[in-house]
């Protein structure tokens, strides 16, 4: 599929058992697909404009290039960005790696819109829930990556798409997505060209 695609997907509401099984069409399309998902809940209520984007992050190899994606769907919308970690762990590693992405994106980014946060937790999604229910994001966004055991990986992907209440949107974590003339991407957002196409 052509760099600057983006699927965007209707969920329904569903019980709590099934809200933990795997196997829905929005579930299996995030897990599988080379380009960003939008996954708009039925319940899900929008005020006047996307004001707000929350993106988690567990500084893995192509978050980097993922929230610069972001960061442009952003500006068309006129939207703050808070960054977003969470890890059981708060010491000077930890430390290190949030300032140092924090200045990274500084370097990198245009970040005038960008702000960073972090938390200590055992359960990243029950911390999310939770920033969610503060800040009240109009959409919330996080890099999906294949490897087991990613604090960011397929299973939370899947699992946040049939808990939150926000649009989830779904970046794959992907060399292939990333290396497909990244620059023409954001090249075509500034210029106006429709960066968005449903299927």
């Amino acid at each position: 599929q052509e760099p600057g695609y983006l699927i965007i997907l209707g969920t329904r509401g569903r019980s709590t058992i099934e809200r933990l099984l795997v196997g829905s069409t929005t579930s299996e399309t995030i897990g599988h697909a080379h380009v960003p998902v939008l996954a708009i809940p039925e319940a899900a209520r929008f005020g006047e404009r996307f004001s707000h984007i929350l993106f988690t992050t567990d500084y893995r190899e192509h978050d980097l290039e993922a929230l610069a994606y972001v960061n442009e769907l952003a500006k068309l919308l006129s939207a703050d960005i808070t960054v977003f970690h969470a890890s059981s762990d708060q010491n000077l590693v930890s430390e290190i790696n949030f300032r140092g992405f924090r200045e990274i994106v500084r370097e990198t980014i245009d970040a005038k819109n960008i702000d960073f946060e972090q938390a200590q937790t055992d359960d990243f999604i029950s911390a999310i829930e939770a920033k969610i229910t503060t800040d009240r994001p109009a959409i919330l966004a996080m890099v999906r990556y294949q490897q087991p055991f990613s604090l960011l990986g397929r299973h939370h992907s899947l699992k946040m798409s049939q808990l939150i209440s926000k649009p989830l949107l779904v970046i794959p974590g992907e060399p292939e997505f990333f290396n497909a003339d990244t620059n023409e991407k954001s090249t075509d957002i500034k210029k106006g060209k429709q960066p968005i196409k449903c299927s």
